[in-house]
């Protein structure tokens, strides 16, 4: 996931925090902490794991990515195939 992404995500669990405080409504406020916090976690985590090894860098798509990729299109045309 990219890290904008995760950033946006959990500055949008803050405003709506914030405006739960401000209307004094704990059903909008309460659920927005554990966005935040879960937020938080991403982020940090995405920090530490960003950084990958030469060999991950040079790799690019794993070998199983591409093999899944690859069934699921077969799947799928062979799904509209057999409609046919």
């Amino acid at each position: 996931m990219p890290f904008y992404l995760s950033f946006f995500l959990t500055l949008n669990a803050i405003t709506w925090f914030v405006y739960g405080l401000s209307m004094q409504d704990k059903c909008i406020y309460i659920p927005n902490v554990g966005g935040f916090a879960l937020g938080l976690v991403q982020m940090v985590l995405y920090d530490i794991y960003r950084k990958g090894t030469e060999s991950e860098k040079e790799q690019g798509l794993g070998e199983g990515v591409i093999n899944i990729v690859w069934y699921l299109n077969n799947l799928a045309f062979n799904s509209v195939k057999k409609k046919k």
